[in-house]
């Protein structure tokens, strides 16, 4: 509620803790009652006045090595144009940033089993997310690719340190935006 799209809010007040190398979910709720709560402020709610919305599962990794653990963070939080809510917990120590979307103009439709899955996967430090993109640039970006288009996959696998068949939905549709914009605009 009441967060002006564009406009980024960081939450740092609190000690929150965010847990690596695990499944975790992350339980959404949206009111109709509660129109003078402002963005980021902490408040008790009966549950009667929630509503629940489709939950955000995912595994957030923090490299190759980090393993299982619990790393402090703060949030930072921005509504888009597009209509979703971009949620970045951001290490307290260290650059590591990781960047979560949750929808919020489709919240009230019915939720099949399509929209749970959009909902599901893992979610890369943000480092890794613009690495891979930046592949794509020095593949696609020029008449003279930086990388071989034959060798793209082998490199995105090995900067995301996972198969294919690993990678995120979310991590995918990220990709194919860069992908797309090239076939609309082909360079040389």
């Amino acid at each position: 509620k009441h967060h002006e799209e564009g406009k980024i809010l960081t939450l740092d007040q609190n000690e929150l803790e965010l847990a690596i190398g695990q499944p975790v979910l992350f339980p959404l709720f949206t009111s109709t009652l509660r129109s003078k709560d402002q963005a980021g402020t902490v408040i008790k709610i009966p549950k009667k006045q929630l509503q629940s919305l489709p939950p955000l599962q995912t595994i957030l990794r923090g490299g190759k090595r980090s393993g299982v653990k619990g790393i402090p963070v703060n949030l930072k939080s921005q509504a888009t144009a597009l209509g979703t809510l971009e949620l970045w917990c951001i290490a307290k120590e260290g650059s590591n940033e990781w960047k979560l979307e949750f929808n919020l103009r489709d919240s009230f439709e019915s939720s099949d089993s399509n929209s749970d899955e959009e909902h599901r996967g893992d979610t890369w430090p943000e480092a890794t997310a613009l690495a891979a993109l930046e592949c794509l640039h020095k593949t696609f970006s020029s008449s003279a690719p930086e990388i071989d288009p034959k060798l793209l996959p082998k490199v995105l696998e090995n900067i995301l340190d996972a198969g294919r068949d690993d990678w995120p939905l979310g991590l995918c549709r990220r990709l194919w935006d860069d992908l797309f914009s090239w076939r609309q605009n082909p360079v040389g």
